[in-house]
C-alpha cells in the first residue's frame, strides 16, 4: 500500500512540475515576413503575358526550329530573364529542349509551348510530311 501511494504522489508532483514549467516556458515567436521594398523585375507575379516566336509557321519531319519566349508585364515592357519551361504537344510528333529548340518527328499540328512562372505562350506549327535529310 505504502508503494502505491508513493507512486501516486510521485506521479503528481511529476505532473505539478511539467504544469508549471510549461506555464513559465517562453512562448514560441512568430515569424514575421520581411518587407519588400519594390518588386523585382523577375518576380512571377508581374508576368502578364508570354510571347513566343514565330507564333506560326511550318516545319518538316526531320527538321527543328529555334524558338523564343519574352515574359511581359501589362504595361507590355519586356521581364528579362525569366526562367522558361519548354513543350510540344503532341508528344509523340515534337519534342522541346530546354532552350527552345522543336525537333518535327510526325505531319500534322503542332503547339509549341513556353512557360514563365504561371503564365504561358504559344506557337502553332504546321508540320509537313517532307523529309529534310
Amino acid at each position: 500500500m505504502k508503494a502505491f501511494a508513493f507512486r501516486g504522489i510521485a506521479k503528481l508532483g511529476l505532473s505539478l512540475a511539467l504544469i508549471a514549467a510549461a506555464a513559465v516556458a517562453p512562448k514560441p515567436v512568430r515569424a514575421q515576413k520581411p518587407l519588400e521594398p519594390e518588386q523585382k523585375a523577375d518576380d512571377k507575379s508581374n508576368i502578364a503575358s508570354v510571347e513566343v516566336t514565330p507564333a506560326t509557321g511550318t516545319a518538316a519531319i526531320g527538321s527543328k526550329l529555334q524558338f523564343k519566349a519574352v515574359a511581359k508585364d501589362a504595361s507590355g515592357q519586356a521581364l528579362p530573364d525569366a526562367v522558361k519551361y519548354w513543350y510540344a504537344a503532341p508528344f509523340d510528333a515534337a519534342g522541346a529542349d530546354q532552350n527552345g529548340e522543336i525537333s518535327f518527328f510526325q505531319p500534322g499540328e503542332v503547339t509549341v509551348g513556353a512557360l514563365i512562372g504561371s503564365k504561358f505562350g504559344y506557337a502553332h506549327i504546321t508540320v509537313s510530311k517532307l523529309h529534310i535529310a
